[in-house]
């Protein structure tokens, strides 16, 4: 089962059939079990589908690039290359891989069609694919943002097409839930998922990002980001708001205080304290 929504993969599907060709690659950023790239290479058996992943996330038992390549070859799949790399350092790997098939040289008709954003999704990795995927990506090419529901995501969105007037954003969707809070699960997998973006250079008159009512509150989360990021305990943050979650939840203070106790940074940050629990570095 597609984990991109059905209707997002269909619209995917549409723009790699009208914007990517010969040398106009797909290009998945964060390509997970592969389900969806080897969905749209299927559907696209005369073009270059391209996944980058450094398969850092979800992934602990270091299977999922074997179970993809397992899956390519029980369906004889031809057209998909993956680059295993974060998705900062695969930009030099395209180049390469441009170079490769240009037979050894920097062949300039060599530009992505179509660029599927769904790695990490915090708000720099976020701006920062933008960024520099932008320069790989074709005239007529295009940007799909997947997990657009998400506010930070949104903001990275809004950012880029501030700061460049060459792009606009021509399609947006997005669901009342993520997934894991639906009762309709079945809804989202047959929608659009988690919402989507698409953004174009082809002098389209640019639609205005829509945000949640509660814009204004939501901001502070930036602001209160500075306070986490030079935390003392920031590397283990994600964990204790699982905590006290569980806690709020259950009210079982024996076992929440046995975990809160046995989180502990391994050095030089305990040696780097300056002012209470804040400056690590």
């Amino acid at each position: 089962m597609l984990l991109y929504g059905l209707k997002n993969a269909k619209l995917i599907s549409k723009e790699i059939s009208s914007r990517c060709g010969k040398n106009r690659p797909y290009v998945e950023i964060g390509i997970f079990k592969g389900d969806h790239l080897i969905y749209q290479a299927l559907r696209n058996p005369k073009i270059i589908c391209i996944g980058i992943d450094n398969f850092s996330l979800f992934d602990t038992n270091r299977k999922n690039l074997k179970e993809i390549k397992k899956k390519i070859k029980i369906k004889n799949i031809k057209n998909i290359e993956i680059i295993k790399s974060d998705f900062e350092v695969a930009v030099k790997n395209l180049k390469i891989f441009r170079k490769k098939k240009g037979g050894g040289k920097q062949s300039p008709n060599w530009k992505i069609g179509v660029l599927f954003v769904d790695a990490a999704h915090d708000y720099r990795s976020q701006l920062i694919a933008l960024l520099k995927y932008e320069k790989l990506l074709h005239r007529n090419g295009s940007i799909v943002i997947d997990d657009a529901n998400y506010f930070h995501v949104r903001q990275a969105t809004k950012d880029f097409l501030d700061t460049h007037k060459n792009f606009s954003l021509i399609f947006q969707k997005y669901t009342k839930s993520h997934i894991v809070n639906s009762k309709r699960k079945d809804l989202l997998l047959k929608g659009h998922f988690n919402g989507i973006h698409i953004l174009s250079q082809n002098n389209y008159k640019s639609l205005k990002v829509k945000f949640p009512k509660n814009k204004k509150l939501l901001m502070n989360l930036f602001i209160q980001s500075h306070e986490v990021f030079r935390h003392y305990f920031a590397f283990h943050a994600h964990k204790i708001i699982d905590l006290v979650y569980d806690f709020k939840r259950n009210k079982n203070e024996k076992i929440f205080l046995k975990k809160i106790l046995n989180i502990k940074n391994k050095a030089p940050l305990s040696n780097q304290i300056k002012h209470r629990s804040q400056n690590i570095f």
